[in-house]
């Protein structure tokens, strides 16, 4: 078998190891869009995609449109330099669905959960909507401020500008109590974008609508579900050329690195399979970061809170250094994004990668089950919008290995919207379960 058919067979596994539950899932008719077994797969299969795809088609350009040097320079003495790499991910696959399991039923046995929440109209109580509405609007128009004023890189993991996604959940959820308001809140939300100069910050409100819609109204056998659907993608493209990427498609593809960052890490380190952790053990270590993981943990602490982690290595700038010469010879300044494996494969190996796999599986399974739950207890729609900004921000900067940074561009509009239903008089704090909710 030539390198590129063990590509080929390798990246389709990972497609139907990743996506096959998924995949498995549309004999329903559904699209299940907010299903853990959806939201980080897709991810994991675009990444390993926009590295191949380049390595494939010579029409993609060279390292203008996204591939590293790096990666570029390697593949000329070593064809085979991606194929381990593709096989963690493809062993990685079962560990993260097992971990969903542990809360959740499989995606292809959840096609009727779209069914909880349509039969359930009101977002949050009639009497606190006049209050909600002002403080949202409100919110929706200065929410970005703070990321205009302050330098925030001075603050550790970009504190301010996840405070700018809180615009990720208002429109569509005032869309979904009066959508003249939605309107407006999104209107109110682009303007902040404009202000901002930032492309996410145009197509990141347009996700939860997408990903909302398709989970509740898609059906694949209706021609008005594929008009909408294609309608909403071609919407974000637009917003993407807004942002610079004009009409190339291949700016659009390639603009991540995270699989080939991964790729590096698996070819250049020492610790092929037991991580860092043989060499901890015998006091030495294999790099500048005893743990990985440790310091990425500690990056996400605010510097006012811990000032000392400003003397330590910062991991976003360690893999390209480290991992990526030939593009650090050019960017010293610039860092990669990581992979979500990266972080588990560099402390612990082979093991580090598959316990990766299986840990987020367990926290998205156990996100989504606590939603499901607290939709049946309140009768309302409120706890599926401050989901929303895991499948549509933090499950996209977590695959992308920015473990504490991603929980943060969830945590802090989950805690802004929270905040403004506390003070509507909406009740959030969870109480005890009286009735048992079936996850299913």
């Amino acid at each position: 078998m030539t390198i590129i058919n063990l590509e080929i067979f390798l990246v389709v596994m990972i497609v139907l190891l990743w996506l096959g539950p998924f995949l498995i899932s549309l004999k329903s008719g559904r699209v299940h869009a907010l299903h853990p077994q959806f939201i980080t797969p897709v991810w994991i299969v675009y990444f390993v995609l926009n590295t191949m795809i380049q390595v494939w088609f010579s029409w993609m350009g060279g390292t203008e449109y996204g591939i590293l040097r790096t990666t570029s320079a390697e593949m000329l003495y070593s064809r085979d330099y991606l194929i381990i790499p593709l096989i963690i991910v493809a062993l990685s696959a079962p560990f993260y669905h097992f971990g969903v399991r542990v809360f959740n039923n499989a995606i292809n046995k959840s096609g009727h959960e779209y069914l909880i929440f349509s039969k359930i109209s009101r977002v949050i109580p009639k009497k606190s909507q006049l209050l909600f509405f002002f403080l949202a609007l409100l919110a929706s128009a200065t929410v970005w401020v703070p990321n205009y004023l302050i330098p925030n890189e001075g603050y550790g993991t970009f504190w301010t500008y996840p405070l700018a996604m809180t615009s990720v959940i208002l429109p569509i959820m005032l869309f979904n109590i009066k959508k003249m308001l939605g309107i407006i809140s999104l209107m109110l939300a682009f303007i902040g974008a404009s202000i901002l100069h930032s492309k996410a910050s145009f197509v990141y409100p347009l996700l939860p609508f997408i990903m909302y819609y398709t989970f509740l109204k898609f059906n694949i056998k209706s021609f008005k579900s594929w008009m909408a659907l294609i309608l909403g993608f071609l919407t974000i493209v637009y917003a993407f050329s807004i942002g610079g990427f004009g009409s190339d498609a291949r700016r659009l593809l390639h603009r991540d690195y995270a699989f080939e960052s991964f790729a590096a890490l698996v070819n250049k380190s020492e610790n092929k399979f037991f991580g860092n952790t043989e060499y901890l053990l015998t006091n030495q270590t294999n790099g500048p970061i005893n743990s990985w993981t440790l310091n990425e943990l500690e990056k996400g602490v605010p510097s006012i809170l811990h000032p000392g982690k400003r003397y330590s290595i910062n991991p976003s700038k360690a893999v390209t250094e480290m991992y990526l010469p030939e593009d650090y010879k050019v960017l010293p300044e610039a860092y990669f994004n990581r992979f979500i494996l990266f972080s588990g494969y560099y402390d612990l190996g082979l093991i580090g990668a598959l316990i990766n796999a299986l840990i987020f599986g367990m926290f998205y399974g156990w996100i989504w089950k606590k939603v499901k739950v607290k939709v049946h207890k309140v009768n309302l729609l409120w706890p599926v919008f401050l989901y929303m900004p895991i499948p549509a921000i933090a499950s996209y900067f977590i695959a992308v290995g920015g473990i504490t940074y991603g929980l943060i561009n969830a945590f802090i509009p989950i805690a802004v919207v929270a905040i403004l239903l506390f003070i509507s008089k909406i009740k959030i704090i969870p109480t005890p379960i009286r009735k048992k909710f079936n996850a299913s």
